[in-house]
């Protein structure tokens, strides 16, 4: 994420580029314990895939500004998150 950052304040100058992501995210509760568990054997299996990642707070703690954020469900219930964020 700082590398991205820096890449993104870099190319739009001083007034910082935007970040747009989508990605399936850390359940809550009982199913996000869940994929703790299952994260590095799936990790390896699925190309370094981590189900439990909780991407809005690695954006935030990179020093992005998180503007916009919406969440969905994919089948199955995996929780999705799309959202924009601006290199400050």
């Amino acid at each position: 994420m700082a590398e991205t950052k820096r890449v993104l304040k870099s190319y739009a100058g001083t007034e910082g580029g935007t970040l747009h992501f989508i990605e399936h995210v850390r359940a809550g509760g009982r199913a996000g314990r869940l994929l703790d568990l299952v994260t590095p054997g799936w990790s390896r299996l699925a190309a370094g895939c981590h189900p439990n990642r909780r991407t809005v707070e690695a954006i935030r703690a990179a020093g992005f500004a998180v503007e916009a954020t919406q969440e969905q469900r994919l089948p199955g219930g995996i929780p999705l998150v799309a959202g924009t964020a601006v290199a400050r």
